[in-house]
């Protein structure tokens, strides 16, 4: 879907840089896109960048405005109140990156053109221009070792959870790339995720906020441990195994899923990086966070401290453990059923 939707823009776009320069911004061509706003593939004038304009009745524009900017491809909005117009430009800033430009606006175009109505295509365009601009900052370092593990370890909790409270509430439970306090929150319950690769005895704890358990039903603590192994899992692989059955079960929650990838720094286009290591699952545990858990929260510390990251022995937090039925229930109890 996403090649025929950039082939084309790519002939909208070839039909517009033909044209005669004009007076206007923008000199545009409008595509047979499908979906309630018009997309437009266009140059921009003053300098001859390649954008994408989509566009709506006034009537539709969000009470908040938007602009972003990032790695390269940057966005602004116009309201044209004489015309009752308001469009959304998605401009290329840097030619090196024309590959992922394309990649981000047949997302783009795909993700409004499959909403009911402009207002919701428009609120689903600057999500995932949110989730785009955190992948592409994080883009300029990639993921790291860590990185890949921790991710690995919260995509093996994404299918686990979803197996217990369905994959629609999973995804709408995965917060933590967004910079929520915990990896997964819903329904008052939340997961905290940790991994580690080969021999692990303790667990990273890089704020006081991440075993902080107020407001909360209930606070697990999953540690994923995991082995390089040769026919092991590489974060690609997983990502695709889940992508697919996410199309088969709920398709409908599926950009939520591609979301939450952006904003944790990984998308399909640099699949490639990621192809080793590979891990094998050893196992995860389940630890409820409760009284006596030990742990350092903003209550708990004294008056000055404001932040701190510590280790925690997992020798320490035994007592705390439950089986796997028990943290089976309690992301049941995070779905709608």
């Amino acid at each position: 879907m996403s090649d025929a939707l950039l082939g084309a823009v790519r002939t909208a776009w070839r039909e517009a840089a033909a044209g005669a320069p004009g007076a206007r911004a923008w000199r545009a061509v409008r595509t047979s896109c499908p979906g309630p706003l018009a997309v437009l593939a266009a140059i921009r004038e003053a300098d001859g960048a390649l954008s994408v304009l989509f566009e709506s009745a006034i009537e539709c524009a969000p009470a908040a405005r938007g602009r972003f900017e990032a790695d390269g491809i940057s966005m602004l909005e116009e309201r044209n109140y004489p015309e009752r117009t308001y469009r959304i430009a998605v401009a290329l800033e840097r030619s090196d990156l024309e590959n992922i430009f394309g990649i981000v606006i047949a997302d783009l175009i795909e993700a409004a053109g499959n909403q009911p109505a402009p207002a919701v295509a428009i609120a689903s365009l600057f999500s995932r221009l949110s989730a785009w601009q955190a992948f592409l900052r994080a883009r300029h370092t990639g993921l790291g070792r860590e990185s890949i593990i921790g991710l690995i370890g919260e995509l093996l909790t994404f299918r686990r959870a979803s197996a217990a409270a369905g994959w629609t509430a999973a995804v709408d439970a995965w917060k933590g790339p967004a910079g929520g306090l915990h990896d997964f929150v819903r329904r008052g319950r939340a997961i905290e995720v940790k991994t580690g690769a080969g021999v692990a005895s303790a667990v990273e704890i890089s704020s006081l906020d991440q075993l902080e358990d107020a407001g909360l039903t209930t606070l697990l603590l999953a540690h994923v441990h995991l082995a390089e192994a040769p026919a092991g899992l590489s974060l690609p692989g997983l990502v695709s195994a889940i992508a697919d059955e996410l199309q088969q079960q709920a398709p409908e929650a599926l950009h939520g899923f591609r979301d939450a990838l952006l904003a944790s720094g990984y998308a399909d286009v640099d699949a490639d990086l990621y192809l080793g290591p590979t891990y094998q699952q050893i196992g995860t545990r389940y630890y409820v966070v409760s009284p006596g858990f030990p742990r350092l929260t903003r209550s708990s510390v004294s008056q000055g401290v404001t932040e701190a990251h510590y280790r925690l022995d997992l020798r320490a937090i035994q007592p705390h453990i439950i089986d796997d039925g028990a943290a089976t229930e309690i992301m049941r109890q995070m779905g709608d059923s």
